[in-house]
């Protein structure tokens, strides 16, 4: 059966979640402001139950709206595939395909092209809910689009290129739901299912992701709170300041956001403070790190230094750069 395209949320009205009605989970906030402010691609992972989707479905919230370049090139994807409701005010685009969705409804493709669920989620996200039952070739389909924002579709000696700039987001349970296990916190996930991850996940598709994040099982304490503080208007705020920050910061240069930045322009674009060049030398050492993931942390850094307002790159967002650049096996990356 030929793979359908899913609803997308679409409406701005309708992007209404709001991460002050998800109980707990801050680290995971955290890690989604830091993914929305810098345009990070981030994997959330934890058992069944822990609010995993909800969190990364409420990301809509803290994205800004579109600005004029960007409505018109959504506007003109959707018109393209007779997909534009023209009652309603365009609002991020949010893809969330099924995990039996085929290379060419995931990239673009088939007899007469057609856009994938990476260029309908251009502008916007890209959301892939248990990630690990999707096939290994639709995975690593993605790496050039994830590493060039376009994907580009040969047929008949012709070369098509799309658009797909997209934030992704994935969501697992590297635990079979029928498995039952005492619950031990991260440590509840080192066990034989982690051949699934690695399985799924090449060395050369994890590089491209920017941040994992566990999720935990809420405390007692936890579930008693009606309403978390830390909600989407102050999350918003922060991630729109961020932005503005990288607005001036790019300006009249190739780049748009601190995820874009890469290779040797990250020292001579980002201000480090001279005291983190022992941190990030022991970092480097100390781990299997690629040079792509190094830089990674670094951009990664500069985005948390954006959301707290910090001209230069200080230790402490070193620091908490690298925890979000641990994989499921507690090995930095």
């Amino acid at each position: 059966m030929p793979y359908k395209l899913q609803d997308e949320v679409f409406d701005e009205e309708e992007q209404n979640l709001d991460y002050g009605n998800i109980i707990g989970q801050y680290s995971s906030k955290r890690a989604l402001e830091i993914a929305a402010a810098g345009n990070h691609n981030i994997l959330l992972y934890g058992e069944p139950g822990c609010g995993k989707t909800m969190l990364a479905k409420a990301l809509l919230s803290i994205l800004p709206p579109l600005n004029k370049k960007e409505l018109i090139e959504v506007a003109k994807i959707y018109s393209s595939v007779g997909n534009l409701n023209t009652g309603k005010k365009l609002g991020r685009p949010f893809r969330m395909p099924h995990h039996t969705v085929t290379k060419a409804g995931l990239v673009g493709g088939g007899r007469e092209i057609k856009p994938g669920e990476i260029t309908l989620a251009h502008n916007g996200v890209l959301f892939l809910d248990e990630i690990l039952e999707f096939k290994k070739e639709v995975l690593e389909s993605l790496r050039e689009p994830l590493e060039e924002k376009k994907i580009n579709i040969n047929r008949f000696n012709t070369t098509y290129t799309l658009p797909s700039d997209f934030l992704l987001v994935g969501a697992f349970n590297p635990v079979d739901n029928n498995e039952y296990q005492e619950y031990q916190g991260a440590d509840f996930y080192l066990n034989n299912n982690l051949s699934k991850y690695s399985k799924k996940f090449s060395n050369a598709l994890l590089d491209r992701m920017d941040i994992l994040n566990y999720v935990p099982r809420l405390t007692y304490d936890e579930i008693k709170k009606r309403k978390d503080s830390y909600d989407s208007k102050i999350m918003k705020e922060n991630v729109v300041r961020a932005r503005q920050i990288q607005d001036e910061r790019f300006k009249n240069t190739k780049y748009t956001f601190n995820s874009q930045v890469k290779g040797m322009d990250v020292f001579e674009v980002f201000k480090i403070h001279r005291k983190c060049t022992e941190v990030l030398k022991h970092y480097y050492d100390n781990s299997n790190i690629s040079l792509r993931g190094y830089v990674k942390t670094i951009d990664l850094a500069r985005t948390i230094a954006d959301i707290d307002n910090k001209r230069d790159i200080l230790e402490e967002h070193i620091i908490e750069a690298i925890s979000y650049r641990k994989n499921i096996n507690g090995e930095v990356i």
